[in-house]
């Protein structure tokens, strides 16, 4: 099956009820996806993370505050429900306005975390995973656009329909993949490792900006 093969199966799925205007995308629910009851809201619980402020807010109100860092602007959660621990953190570090939600039961990795904004169904999730890709690699210089480049590589745009089509726009935007300059360290490296460090993002933000014209 093609990377994006299970979005063309037919859905039995309806949209959250009483969503705030302000959010981007209805977020649809499969009548086999396990669910639980959130303040007359049906919130899916196969999610590893919540990217749009409106679905991560009723998710959390549900949650145990157990652990708060840097000022509040980390803070990890308990579901009681569940045993599962999430971390809120802020993704505008400037106002401190916006935040995101990522399951921690287990922490999902670089690669884990790209699986997910290739496969999952939810816009908001990838909003989500695409976010965390950018902040640890501006926090921890943990690398991904390369291998989130790759698979774009796979994917042939000519048989994507509308919404696999913003998907793909989401994971280039979110992940601010069109981006040129070098995210290597530099200290310590020869010249020509820089080089061809610059060079490698050049590449990738061009291919990138590329395949966004043409979607």
């Amino acid at each position: 099956m093609g990377i994006f093969d299970f979005l063309k199966k037919k859905r039995s799925s309806e949209s959250l009820v009483n969503i705030n205007q302000s959010m981007a995308y209805p977020i649809p629910i499969d009548a086999d996806t396990p669910a639980m009851e959130v303040q007359d809201k049906v919130f899916v619980t196969d999610k590893k993370f919540f990217g749009i402020l409106g679905i991560a807010e009723e998710f959390l109100s549900n949650l145990t505050l157990v652990e708060t860092t840097g000022h509040g602007w980390t803070e990890k959660y308990l579901d009681k429900r569940s045993g599962q621990y999430w971390l809120k953190y802020m993704v505008d570090r400037e106002r401190g306005l916006y935040y995101n939600l990522m399951l921690l039961s287990p922490r999902p990795t670089t690669d884990e975390m790209i699986n997910i904004a290739f496969s999952s169904p939810y816009p908001d999730e990838i909003h989500g995973v695409m976010n965390r890709l950018l902040l640890e690699e501006e926090d921890k210089n943990i690398q991904y656009r390369e291998k989130v480049i790759d698979r774009l590589k796979t994917v042939d745009i000519t048989t994507l329909d509308a919404n696999e089509k913003e998907k793909i726009r989401i994971i280039i935007k979110a992940g601010r993949l069109t981006d040129t300059r070098n995210k290597k360290e530099v200290l310590g490296k020869h010249y020509t490792e820089i080089e061809e460090d610059v060079e490698l993002f050049k590449k990738l933000g061009q291919y990138a900006e590329h395949l966004l014209q043409k979607l």
